[in-house]
């Protein structure tokens, strides 16, 4: 486990695990959608509520599914103090909200 050293001037807020989907949560994910979809044709209800609820419950599964990275995103404040310079070369910042920002660490060389 990489322990993170964080620059004097940042106070870490929250921190959160990356994950990604996975292949196979994509073909489950199928799966249970077409199963869903001919269930509902057997059923003889064609209304658009039952496509939504299965395309619903299939991108929960599709989402439930996923592997972690390792990576953590985090939620930051920074003090003026800080060097921009010093900054960018070793996080990225992949969003903000007023004066909070999300970062990620950059890959080592």
């Amino acid at each position: 486990m990489i322990l993170e050293t964080f620059i004097n001037g940042i106070e870490v807020l929250d921190k959160t695990e990356i994950k990604e989907p996975t292949v196979i949560g994509g073909i489950i994910a199928l799966v249970v959608f077409v199963l869903l979809v001919i269930v509902w044709l057997k059923i003889d209800d064609e209304s658009l509520f039952c496509g939504f609820v299965s395309v619903f419950v299939a991108l929960l599964v599709f989402f439930a599914i996923q592997k972690p990275t390792g990576e953590y995103k985090y939620k930051v404040t920074i003090d003026d103090t800080v060097s921009l310079t010093e900054f960018t070369e070793k996080y990225e910042i992949t969003d903000q909200e007023g004066k909070i920002y999300t970062i990620r660490l950059k890959e080592s060389e």
